[in-house]
């Protein structure tokens, strides 16, 4: 990232990124762990802080420029992704053999596969449908068909 955007930034004869823009980035995934109140970063901070860095650095260019480096460095622009079809194949798979499975369960098996929020799952119409939610309790269990 830092070689393409040095010399991206370079041939755009605007600001020329340097180390203290990665140092930046650094704290920028700091900050986002914190917001999130954890005392370690993960993989989605330093997304998060390369997208915000990104955004930020093409959005400054002029027009021309923006549009090639929007192209050139889309892989690490946002990209909305559903998680619920996965989420809902690994509940099943942890509900296979047992009436209930407890929240934490499904986060953790979800963190595996690198999805950090499960919330939404328990507010779409598929898992309201199929399944039961007992917040106190924090377990999750099939609905009896019919």
């Amino acid at each position: 990232l830092y070689a393409d955007l040095r010399k991206e930034s370079r041939l755009g004869g605007g600001v020329t990124i340097s180390v203290r823009h990665i140092e930046s980035i650094i704290r920028l995934t700091e900050a986002h762990a914190r917001l999130h109140l954890r005392e370690y970063t993960r993989e989605d901070d330093l997304a998060a802080a390369i997208q915000l860095f990104l955004h930020c650095f093409v959005h400054t260019q002029k027009h021309q420029t923006k549009r090639a480096l929007l192209e050139r460095f889309s892989r690490f622009m946002p990209r909305t992704t559903d998680h619920t079809p996965l989420l809902l194949h690994l509940l099943r798979g942890l509900l296979r053999g047992t009436d209930a499975v407890l929240r934490d369960d499904l986060d953790r098996a979800a963190r595996d596969h690198g999805v950090f929020d499960t919330q939404p799952l328990l507010r779409c119409e598929a898992f309201v449908t199929a399944f039961a939610y007992d917040s106190k309790r924090r377990t999750i269990t099939r609905r009896a068909a019919g």
